[in-house]
């Protein structure tokens, strides 16, 4: 049952009534971001509620038992609340909203609480944001364990994956086996990886590395074979919010596809996307960015991964990690006649 302040409940009495729609955003990072639908900001309960026109709020969707319950409310972007760069970040992932009323000629009576939950799917179009904001029943909705199938359903580099992305660093007078990888930095050029062709044990003093890829070096008893990192940083060339360039990505074409894209700099500064296609310098981003980033925004690219268990073997000779179930007969050819 709702507990209802009795100056809420005055004002419920009169016949004109001055209520205006709170909305309470508490992100995962503790920040708190106050809206209202009213013409003027609002202090209510020691938060301010920035005045924004346009806010427009779905219907409460209440229902009894384990149902979802549902609200929909979308607005206008804005670089002070809802920002396409924070909400491109993840800023609002998994926020607790507060949904309530006040009396705006009374701010001081306090609010009523109609609906509390967390922030759903977030979709921008244009200039304009829509948010879905679920019950706490939703999580209830979810599935709990591992579902068969003959893709790897860990995230690739996470602690189920395994994956090192930097990968361990050269040291003097190491057993090599084959297959072995270490990361390198040549001088003047990106981060590469070296690949021991055989067993063997390295010097005692680290070969002068080179950038070239594919390019054999001596090192001891071990022979290196220079190939592309799975982590790059780089600088934007030229480009727009569906294709950027950086001439010096030298990585062959299909290196970071399906692979990562993280802004650096910039008022885009922590935005992530997938990458549809990176390699040979240039890069596609799956879904377009908030925004064109201006040449010389720093960036960060993590190598692709398909979750299947032909490249977890040939590009990461990592099968005893592998989280997928590539043998298990497709239940298609099992009830087959």
């Amino acid at each position: 049952m709702r507990s209802l302040p009795a100056g809420l409940g005055a004002a419920l009495a009169r016949p004109l009534t001055t209520f205006a729609r709170l909305w309470r955003v508490e992100r995962q990072d503790g920040v708190v971001i106050g809206l209202t639908d009213h013409d003027r900001d609002l202090v209510v309960e020691g938060t301010t509620y920035l005045a924004r026109g346009g806010m427009v709020p779905g219907a409460v969707d209440a229902r009894l038992g384990l149902d979802v319950d549902g609200l929909d409310v979308s607005g206008y972007l804005d670089e002070t609340a809802l920002s396409a760069a924070a909400i491109a970040r993840g800023g609002f992932d998994d926020a607790v909203v507060e949904v309530a009323l006040a009396d705006w000629s009374a701010p001081e009576a306090g609010r009523l609480l109609l609906a509390r939950g967390r922030m759903g799917e977030i979709t921008v179009t244009g200039s304009r944001w829509r948010a879905e904001l679920r019950g706490l029943s939703q999580r209830l909705m979810q599935g709990i364990g591992t579902a068969y199938g003959p893709d790897c359903d860990a995230d690739f580099a996470d602690r189920r994956c395994g994956v090192a992305i930097d990968g361990p660093a050269w040291g003097p007078l190491t057993a090599k086996a084959a297959g072995d990888a270490v990361a390198v930095m040549p001088a003047g050029g990106p981060a590469r990886r070296a690949v021991a062709q055989m067993a063997g044990t390295t010097g005692a003093v680290a070969p002068a590395w080179t950038a070239i890829l594919g390019a054999s070096l001596g090192d001891g008893s071990v022979t290196w074979v220079i190939g592309p990192a799975y982590e790059v940083e780089g600088v934007v060339a030229t480009g727009d919010a569906l294709f950027l360039t950086d001439p010096s990505r030298d990585e062959p074409a299909g290196w970071f596809d399906g692979g990562r894209l993280t802004i650096l700099s910039g008022v885009m500064a922590g935005v992530e996307g997938d990458v549809a296609q990176g390699g040979a310098g240039m890069i596609v981003p799956a879904r377009p960015l908030p925004e064109p980033p201006p040449p010389g925004t720093a960036y960060r690219l993590r190598v692709g991964c398909d979750r299947r268990i032909e490249t977890c073997a040939g590009r990461f000779r990592n099968t005893l990690n592998f989280r997928g179930f590539p043998f298990v007969p497709d239940p298609g050819a099992v009830t087959r006649t």
